[in-house]
């Protein structure tokens, strides 16, 4: 198991998602795009309006290579869009990276320190003894 911060997120690729932490809380979590999922809740909930005036402008994350909007009140443009509140949708083809450099923005537009964000991997193991540690 190990740790990856927000300053990592190169670091996930490869790497199984079991859990991540937000303001001290764990969230069991295995997949890294309803991670993104829940972040997105708890900052909404946190500061309720932030995700509707990022919809209203268009939101994309600039260190996202994709030039197209990641949070919008259309989801005209979006590979696949996902609607997580009433007519807000936000890009969900993304990299687990991608996925990783998206929380890193939304931390910045909620003001949210980004050391309140990290998450817990495990390796995927490629030999036959990698159950012998348990």
């Amino acid at each position: 198991m190990a740790t990856i911060t927000l300053d990592d997120y190169n670091d996930v690729t490869g790497k199984k998602l079991v859990t991540f932490k937000f303001d001290g809380e764990t969230y069991r979590q295995n997949k890294y795009a309803l991670m993104l999922l829940d972040v997105i809740k708890l900052l909404d909930k946190r500061k309720p309006g932030v995700l509707e005036k990022l919809a209203a402008k268009d939101f994309s994350c600039n260190v996202i290579t994709v030039k197209h909007p990641h949070i919008s009140t259309s989801d005209g443009g979006m590979r696949w869009a996902w609607n997580v509140k009433d007519g807000i949708f936000i890009e969900m083809n993304l990299s687990a990276a991608g996925i990783m450099k998206f929380i890193d923005c939304l931390m910045d537009e909620y003001g949210e320190e980004k050391s309140l964000f990290s998450i817990c991997v495990v390796t995927e193991e490629t030999t036959d003894d990698a159950d012998s540690d348990e």
